[in-house]
């Protein structure tokens, strides 16, 4: 217990200094007094409609996260899966190659001790073919409302593709 207690504190210290570290990058890349601009010229309604649904889709994300789990028969609480989409998501703003997907799945590793790897990338696959079935669902209603046909092939194959590779996996 001594030494996790010892340990706490620059791990927290570390985490407190990558993010003044980001934030002082930003500022140094970005006009404080642009973004200020900006928002003052923008309206309300749709800030806050905006920000509503980044929440929500937060929120939905870790359900989604916690029907996966359950599919692939990991135990997890939602509290858990709150803290893990969170930080995946945070991490993939800064990581390449979506290395907060990568650190969603240690975490919920560390979370659960008994939880094996094959079964947490089982979820992960299940969470990103997820994603670009819905994204190709979203491209095939876009090509009808923009009559675009090229975009609903390509948008019908992305989703065919997607299917098929789901099919093929393992039971």
């Amino acid at each position: 217990m001594k030494e996790k207690d010892t340990r706490a504190l620059p791990l927290f210290l570390l985490k407190i200094g990558g993010a003044a570290a980001i934030l002082a990058a930003l500022f140094h890349w970005v006009e404080p007094e642009k973004i200020a601009g900006t928002l003052a010229e923008a309206s309300p309604h749709w800030i806050q409609g905006a920000a509503i649904m980044v929440l929500l889709t937060q929120l939905l994300a870790s359900v989604r996260l916690r029907f996966f789990l359950r599919a692939t028969q990991v135990p997890s609480a939602y509290s858990k899966c709150l803290q893990a989409t969170l930080a995946g998501l945070s991490l993939n703003l800064v990581l390449p190659a979506r290395g907060g997907d990568a650190a969603k799945l240690l975490l919920l590793k560390n979370a659960g001790s008994s939880v094996t790897w094959s079964s947490l990338t089982g979820a992960g696959v299940l969470e990103r073919a997820s994603d670009v079935l819905a994204l190709g669902i979203l491209g095939l209603c876009a090509s009808f409302a923009t009559s675009m046909p090229a975009t609903g092939t390509a948008s019908l194959c992305v989703i065919l593709a997607t299917l098929t590779c789901l099919g093929l996996l393992p039971r």
